[in-house]
């Protein structure tokens, strides 16, 4: 009888047809160099994937297992969620001129948050508008009053979180106009 020896060695290197998912923690390939069957801890990837409010998602960069598992609790996790729902207001080029009779119309865009992850629960918002303006203050739009040499108008968000029922409150939107004969408006 011949005996064949088996090169071992440190410098391992999977055969990409054999990798499998073993476990939760662990994966498992034949070495293209050595022929040994080798078990490894899964090597997650940089930045887990949000999936819900409770959980996120990583993934193994070398066999592709997911595993799903539960947010840090304090503070902002890996994924990007906070347990801290904030709310952001956007007026960025939220107006529209109508060049027919000069009318501004003033909109507020609003996105709600936790950290970094669009928020998936129940909520209901309310808009408080100030300043020279025409229409219903509860809208999310109202028009700006162009009947006035200058304008200004401001508006505060709030949402209403009918999960935690509790009010957050975003920053104050503004617009500002000179009304000459050309209309120029600026946003901030």
């Amino acid at each position: 009888d011949e005996k064949r020896e088996i090169a071992t060695t440190d410098n391992h290197s999977p055969l990409d047809t054999t990798i499998q998912s073993t476990s939760d923690t662990e994966h498992q390939y034949t070495c293209s160099v050595c022929g040994q069957t080798i078990t490894e801890n899964h090597k997650w990837g940089n930045k887990p994937q949000y999936k819900d409010k409770d959980y996120h998602t990583k993934t193994c960069t070398v066999c592709g297992k997911s595993v799903d598992e539960e947010h840090t609790t304090t503070g902002t996790c890996a994924c990007g969620y906070s347990s801290s729902t904030t709310l952001t207001a956007s007026a960025k080029n939220n107006y529209t001129k109508y060049e027919y009779d000069e009318d501004i119309e003033l909109s507020v865009s609003t996105t709600l948050k936790n950290g970094d992850v669009p928020y998936t629960g129940e909520y209901y918002l309310e808009y408080s508008w100030k300043g020279n303006f025409l229409g219903d203050e509860e809208n999310a739009s109202v028009w700006m009053d162009t009947t006035r040499s200058s304008c200004d108008v401001t508006c505060t968000v709030s949402a209403y979180d009918r999960t935690t029922h509790a009010f957050l409150d975003s920053d104050t939107v503004s617009w500002y106009a000179e009304l000459d004969d050309s209309i120029t408006v600026e946003v901030s």
